[in-house]
């Protein structure tokens, strides 16, 4: 089987199950997002040809996620639990993940995006809204956001093309023109 298709084939239940270990261990959805954007990054450029590579993979996604935005008890936790996955190669598997992030944690994810995007009132610009549906949507783009990851099409687009759509769509749910000159 080819490496891309296995990637493309088990990525939806991998991100399903790192969405539950967030969920066990209350990690917060920051953390869920980058350890998303991490798993992405690494299998972009890794060969890794079977699924337990991809398991382990994101688990350490995960834990390099909560070492860097947790705080030291959480990610102490999600460390302790999942290291024994790795029997005597887990130093060596975080700093090679590490190199393949180009030691980069601080990565901004489509959930950032979002986030700053609905807090700075981007997604409005004077326009008359129904206030209801505007609660109601902005409430709800970060679940969309959040089921939208187990998808691959959330792999072919950037984080910012992927906020920038789910901002069109919020704007269009408002009954407003999707992509104004301010968004485009």
């Amino acid at each position: 089987m080819d490496i891309k298709n296995e990637y493309k084939n088990t990525r939806p239940c991998i991100i399903q199950n790192m969405k539950n270990i967030c969920s066990i261990f209350y990690l917060s959805i920051k953390t869920f997002f980058l350890s998303v954007e991490y798993f992405d990054i690494i299998c972009s450029k890794a060969l890794i040809d079977n699924v337990n590579t991809l398991k382990r993979v994101s688990l350490l996604c995960i834990i390099l996620a909560s070492k860097f935005l947790e705080d030291k008890q959480k990610a102490y936790e999600v460390q302790s639990t999942y290291k024994k996955n790795y029997q005597n190669n887990y130093s060596l598997d975080e700093i090679h993940i590490l190199k393949l992030l180009d030691y980069k944690l601080n990565i901004f994810t489509t959930y950032d995006i979002i986030v700053d995007i609905l807090n700075c009132g981007f997604i409005l610009d004077g326009e008359k809204y129904d206030q209801k549906k505007l609660k109601f949507i902005s409430k709800n783009l970060i679940t969309i956001l959040f089921t939208l990851t187990e998808s691959n099409s959330y792999v072919n687009m950037t984080p910012k093309k992927i906020a920038i759509s789910l901002i069109g769509f919020a704007r269009d749910y408002l009954d407003l023109t999707p992509f104004v000159d301010g968004i485009k």
